[in-house]
């Protein structure tokens, strides 16, 4: 199974996937995040851009893109929305995770 074939869309055009029961255990509230999926669609790891340290932002997507089926997307009540998939095609998203993890620190004063 992929894990576009999960994706639903919303009255209101917005595209989520809707956690199963089996998954709840990796959702920890909302946030931007690297969701990790298994071969049948499952996801099987959650890490929240909130949670990288300061300078973990490379290491978070050399991680996704070792794994080979990891989404950025927006976790909210036992959805993630928006996803995209991180890979070669998608350069834009390792640099949305650097930006996002450099927008949890604050930097005046440095």
């Amino acid at each position: 199974m992929k894990v576009e074939s999960r994706i639903v869309t919303s009255s209101i055009g917005v595209e989520y996937v809707e956690l199963n029961e089996a998954e709840h255990p990796h959702y920890r509230g909302m946030g931007d995040a690297v969701v990790y999926f298994d071969d049948d669609a499952a996801i099987t790891g959650i890490d929240y851009i909130h949670d990288v340290p300061e300078d973990g932002a490379k290491d978070l997507a050399d991680k996704a893109l070792r794994h080979g089926n990891a989404y950025l997307g927006m976790c909210s009540t036992y959805t993630v929305c928006d996803l995209r998939k991180l890979d070669a095609s998608y350069p834009t998203g390792f640099a949305r995770i650097m930006r996002l993890v450099a927008e949890n620190y604050d930097l005046e004063g440095v």
